[in-house]
């Protein structure tokens, strides 16, 4: 999170890129931004405490971002390593040993986009966080499919619009001025016209305590930020009587988004250029949605009209795991 905060502090235009990958037996991770860069003069001190770039002057910060985080990466058995020069931006990574896991990902089957609320009805949803962003992206989300979104800035307005709503379902965010989540979940569930309610936290990390805590305290379930569409629709129809329409697979030259198999992603990903494929990596490295999307759409590659159809769609839905699924598709079949 600190070097992630670095990155676009010091990035005024450009870009910020999180990588994972093996690294032998370890795994690496690396920040990278294309920001004011680290002098070399103030590379070899700039991970001591209270210790500023001569590049950071009006910054602002302690000094203490950087120490502190080196200082985690050794406990964990490594050094956090840099690569940077004025005017190029820098590279932060490190490499951790990490244990295989003994149990694969849980995994959800694939339903397709959802196109509409079933029934015709237009259920009311109650959106609550202090950001106006987080709002406004669950809203376009919830009512480009049929719902009613009515928002709040806080717990508190949230516990007065549900008794005044009674809304099919709540978005809460945990960390709220003047009430928190936490309490205003409490104070809907402890009461008996609004206890059956769904109420949802929205979360910016879903570590397995994290999990714990907040069905402890009475949400019934949790939507991780960035927001997924799909994780979203299921979360809904898994704690809800609210079912939706899904898009039919359609033959391709209907007008609709084609069928591809991974076949068909192999022929028409090998006629995209390189820089095509620069493009749509670089783009969803960031979750640069609107960029994947304009560049599909205006793309002209003779042959490979159903799949530059599929990304569009696939990046106007928000479907990060679709999009990087067909890359790694596409770079598989070049290799």
């Amino acid at each position: 999170i600190n070097l992630i905060g670095n990155a676009v502090k010091f990035t005024a235009e450009g870009g910020i890129a999180v990588a994972a990958g093996r690294d032998g037996d370890r795994i690496r991770f690396s920040v990278n931004d294309t920001g004011k860069g680290i002098p070399e003069e103030d590379q070899e001190h700039i991970l001591k405490p209270f210790i500023q770039s001569s590049m950071s002057d009006h910054e602002g910060g302690t000094g203490l971002g950087l120490a502190i985080s080196s200082r985690f990466i050794e406990m964990m058995g490594s050094s956090l390593e840099l690569e940077s020069s004025p005017g190029r931006g820098s590279t932060f990574s490190f490499a951790i040993p990490l244990k295989v896991s003994e149990q694969p990902p849980e995994t959800r089957p694939r339903q397709g986009t959802v196109l509409a609320v079933k029934g015709g009805v237009s259920p009311r949803v109650l959106v609550v966080d202090d950001k106006l962003d987080n709002r406004l992206i669950l809203k376009e989300m919830l009512e480009r499919v049929g719902f009613t979104v009515h928002e709040a800035e806080n717990g508190q307005r949230a516990v007065s619009l549900a008794f005044e709503l009674r809304p099919d379902c709540i978005f809460m965010d945990i960390k709220m001025p003047v009430m928190d989540g936490y309490q205003a979940v409490e104070k809907i569930k402890a009461d008996d016209a609004l206890r059956s309610i769904p109420v949802f936290a929205l979360i910016a990390s879903a570590f397995k305590h994290d999990e714990q805590k907040i069905l402890e305290s009475g949400f019934d379930g949790f939507l991780a930020k960035p927001f997924q569409q799909g994780r979203l629709f299921a979360l809904i129809e898994e704690n809800s009587e609210i079912r939706f329409e899904y898009e039919k697979p359609a033959p391709e030259g209907n007008g609709k988004s084609p069928v591809l198999n991974e076949a068909d992603i192999i022929r028409q990903g090998g006629l995209l250029s390189g820089e095509d494929l620069r493009i749509y990596g670089e783009a969803l490295l960031i979750n640069d949605f609107t960029r994947i999307s304009q560049w599909a759409r205006e793309n002209k590659t003779e042959g490979a009209g159903g799949l530059l159809q599929v990304i569009e769609n696939n990046a106007s839905a928000f479907n990060e795991d679709e999009l990087r699924r067909i890359l790694e598709i596409i770079q598989g079949g070049n290799e």
